[in-house]
This record gives C-alpha cells, sequence and structure tokens, in this order.
C-alpha cells in the first residue's frame, strides 16, 4: 500500500462495506470469504497509514480439515517371510468423493503413514516382485490409526499360496493343508509338520506359523498336481472363532487372488474348512469342519 489507502479505497478493493476493529489493542478492518479471512491493520478511523501495515490471514477450512482427517500408520507385510516390505507403493483412492488419491512409500521397514480425510477408501499396493493388492479401509473423523498391517504375497511361478489373517483372538489360530499328490502319499502340513514331500521335492509347505494373534499364517503348494484341503483350527478350541472372524485369501498362477471371509453367523465352532484345491482348481467351502487329526 504505497502511500497507505483510506477506508473508502479498502472498501472498494473488498466490494463490501467495512468498519475498523478492535482486538487486544490492535485496529483493523477485516473481510471474509468462505475459506480466508484477511486483516489488514487500520488507525482508528479505518485507514491503512502504513506501505507495509501488519495483516492475519485465517484459514477456517483448513482449521476444519485438521478436524476432519484422521491418519493411518501401518506396515506393508511379506506373507512369506512376515518381514516388512521396503519402497512399497501405498495409493489411497477415496471411494465416495472426487478427493485427489494420497500416495505413501514404504521406508526401510515397509512402514508407512498417511493423514486421510475421513471416509472409505480402496488402498492398493505395489511392490517390485510381488502380487499388486487391493484392501479396503475406512477413515472416521478426527481418528488415528495405528500398527495397521496389509499383507501381500510375492509372485507366484506356479505354486499356490494360502495366507491366512484373523485378529487379537482367537489367540493361536492354525493352518491345516491335507491331500494327496498323484502318485504320492497323503500329506498333512501344520505347525507340527511344515513341510511334506513328494517324490524327492517339497510338495507343500507352512512358510509362516503364527501363534500370537493376527498372522499372517502361510501355506505354500510348490506341487499343484493333487487335491488339498485347507482348513483353520482354534490351537485352544475355545469356540469364539467365528464370532471374532478371521480371513483366508487364496492365490492361484495367472489368476486374481479369491479371499474367504469367515462369519459369525457360519455355524463354526473350532474348525473352520476353508477350500478346496482339485489340481489348480478352487472350490471355496466356508463350511465348519470336522475336528482335525494330525
Amino acid at each position: 500500500f504505497e502511500g497507505g489507502a483510506s477506508l473508502n479505497r479498502m472498501q472498494f478493493l473488498f466490494g463490501e462495506r467495512v468498519v475498523p476493529k478492535t482486538l487486544e489493542g490492535k485496529v483493523y478492518i477485516e473481510s471474509k470469504e468462505e475459506d480466508l479471512i484477511a486483516r489488514i491493520g487500520t488507525d482508528s478511523e479505518g485507514n491503512v497509514t502504513s506501505s507495509q501495515p501488519w495483516n492475519e490471514l485465517i484459514l477456517p477450512m483448513a482449521n476444519k480439515k485438521s478436524v476432519d482427517e484422521g491418519t493411518l500408520s501401518g506396515v506393508i507385510v511379506d506373507a512369506v517371510s512376515g518381514k516388512g516390505v521396503a519402497g512399497a507403493e501405498v495409493i489411497f483412492e477415496a471411494k465416495n468423493s472426487s478427493q485427489d488419491s494420497v500416495t505413501e512409500t514404504t521406508d526401510s521397514k515397509g512402514a508407512f503413514r498417511a493423514e486421510l480425510e475421513a471416509g472409505d477408501y480402496e488402498i492398493t499396493v505395489k511392490a517390485s516382485g510381488y502380487v499388486s493388492e487391493k484392501f479396503e479401509f475406512t477413515i472416521k473423523e478426527g481418528k488415528s490409526y495405528s500398527g495397521e498391517q496389509f499383507v501381500i504375497s510375492p509372485e507366484l511361478s506356479g505354486e499356490a499360496r494360502i495366507v491366512l489373517e484373523w485378529g487379537v483372538q482367537p489367540y493361536d489360530l492354525d493352518s491345516h493343508l491335507t491331500g494327496s499328490v498323484d502318485g504320492g502319499s497323503d500329506i498333512h502340513v501344520c505347525f507340527g509338520e511344515k513341510k511334506a514331500e513328494s517324490g524327492g521335492s517339497v510338495a507343500a509347505e507352512l512358510d509362516l506359523d503364527d501363534t500370537d494373534g493376527y498372522g499372517p499364517e502361510t501355506t505354500t503348494i510348490h506341487n499343484l498336481d493333487g487335491v488339498y484341503t485347507f482348513s483353520v483350527e482354534d490351537f485352544r478350541h475355545t469356540g469364539t472363532m467365528a464370532g471374532n472372524g478371521a480371513t483366508v485369501k487364496i492365490y492361484l498362477p495367472g489368476q486374481s487372488p479369491v479371499t474367504v471371509q469367515l462369519s459369525a453367523d457360519s455355524g463354526v465352532d473350532n474348525v473352520w474348512e476353508v477350500c478346496r484345491i482339485d489340481h489348480g482348481r478352487l472350490e471355496v467351502l466356508n463350511r465348519a469342519g470336522a475336528e482335525i487329526d494330525w
């Protein structure tokens, strides 16, 4: 404001009638828009007398946005090793609004952090050497989420992979793969027998065993020339598996992953019979199973 500016001139610039206000010993004129409040220092008559008057810009919508946003902190986990995946790209797409997508990259331990507006999101995770995965997550206003894990599988090279996840309870769920290989003997892969061989090579194995909740617990079938049934057993037989829920994701060569959810009304007590894989063909069972004898 070279030479200052009169109150009349400021009203012309603002396009509205303004009057001087006093707050905490400061005199100023003020103009309000939806996403901006501008205050400019004046004398007692509302005239700008300095070429560089003090000013204050307030962004009320930004303050509201900070309340509406939530924070999601988590880790991208390798389904086979159980370790974090470094350098993974995590893309957040809002499902119910036109807001721009948000992309974060995991650090050396596979961790990420994202500030997101409240709403439902589709999360896409991409990493070199891994199957591209999609997840869904809901952010509530002003809520922070920490310790969330998103499990991704290394790319397949002719094998099948089955990944079990659940919550904090029951404390210990166990994966059981039973069946037979063509021309070979019957197999049973679980925590007590983590590898099964046929014809001198590994037919299937338990890559990852989890005993303290959440998972992942991962089984890989290397020889698809056979018929296999995958089941989940509550090790402590608490009878609470259906009430707490669990998820199994099944990966087959050249196909998109198939997710099977255990629901509260499934009738499952302590054994959940999830699926059958017959020479690479998937049949989802998702039913109560008999007690497993191993």
